[in-house]
């Protein structure tokens, strides 16, 4: 039966297959046959693996093309609303070991009008805050502005957004909102619309993402393997083309690996990784008071070896490799805190 299924999946992609996504493939679809559940639910960056999820979301940070093109991108976006103001402040959604945000502080260095920068960075993981937390109180050393960094140790659906207002300076004359590579563990529709209305009321001059680009969240099965399974062969694919030492690559395929395994072996009620399309979570700001960016401008400089970046027409942009979709980046201003 397993057999039947891949060649299933292999008729609808007659396109060069990975070997190790088959073999991912295989096992995830076994996990599913004999109907095993974890002992808990768990989010996949709590899980005892071998190599810890939030080590390798590092590689992937550091060494993956399309997701340093994505934060650059995002990084020259915040900048820009900085330099229009003395004092910031900066909501990081899942920062972490803050790797992004170290460079965006760098680049905020370069402003020489930059008074005060309030971090404000939200993680599940404690020791990856606590990492971000000896990091940034170093690199405040070197910046000429004063930092002032506010760890939030919570989940992203358990935050408690009156006391995070409470977080934000009253003399701060601008607020910018970042999520890269999170929001799409957020369980439901319903939390994912309720965290943007949340955000929303802040009324930040900016809202940033960056997420994976298809659909996993579906119910429908056959649907969710197809569209996981191109996205993924996708990946494996593009990452067999990057300079990178062969334990580089295999690094990045074990990451995701897990997030493959999570969207085909497990249960509704287990899962974490809920992808989404870019148009999703478009519609999604949309229906709760934000107003896309035009990133067009942004899509004709950007050049990527073996990937294709699309301005979208629903006001997103569209990384490619080869004809499936990968990674969406997205901006938001809300409709109050418009320049």
């Amino acid at each position: 039966m397993i057999n039947d299924i891949i060649s299933g999946v292999l008729q609808k992609f007659p396109i060069e297959s990975d070997p190790a996504l088959l073999a991912d493939l295989k096992r995830a679809l076994q996990y599913r046959q004999e109907a095993r559940s974890p002992e808990e639910v768990r989010n996949t960056y709590l899980q005892n693996l071998a190599i810890p999820q939030i080590v390798l979301f590092d590689i992937l940070a550091n060494k993956f093309p399309i997701v340093l093109k994505a934060q650059e991108i995002i990084n020259s976006l915040l900048c820009k609303h900085a330099s229009l103001h003395s004092q910031i402040t900066m909501l990081d959604i899942g920062i972490g070991r803050g790797l992004q945000m170290e460079k965006l502080l760098r680049e905020i260095d370069r402003i020489p009008h930059i008074e005060k920068v309030t971090l404000i960075g939200i993680e599940i993981f404690r020791p990856a805050l606590d990492f971000t937390t000896r990091n940034l109180i170093e690199l405040s050393k070197e910046l000429h502005f004063e930092l002032n960094f506010v760890p939030v140790h919570s989940s992203i659906e358990e935050i408690d957004f009156k006391l995070l207002a409470t977080k934000i300076p009253g003399n701060s004359t601008q607020l910018m909102v970042n999520a890269s590579l999170c929001l799409h563990h957020i369980q439901s529709m319903d939390q994912r619309s309720e965290l943007f209305r949340e955000i929303n009321s802040f009324q930040p001059e900016l809202f940033t993402l960056i997420e994976p680009n298809t659909d996993c969240f579906t119910d429908d099965f056959e649907k969710r393997l197809n569209n996981t399974f191109e996205h993924f062969n996708a990946l494996y694919q593009y990452i067999d083309t990057l300079n990178l030492l062969t334990e580089e690559k295999k690094g990045l395929k074990q990451f995701f690996s897990t997030e493959f395994f999570d969207a085909i072996a497990l249960p509704e009620a287990y899962r974490f990784e809920k992808y989404q399309t870019g148009e999703q979570w478009v519609e999604t700001g949309k229906l709760n008071g934000f107003i896309p960016k035009d990133l067009s401008g942004v899509a004709a400089g950007t050049n990527i070896s073996d990937i294709t970046c699309e301005s979208e027409f629903s006001g997103y942009l569209n990384f490619k490799f080869k004809e499936s979709s990968i990674l969406s980046v997205i901006a938001f201003e809300s409709k109050s805190g418009r320049l």
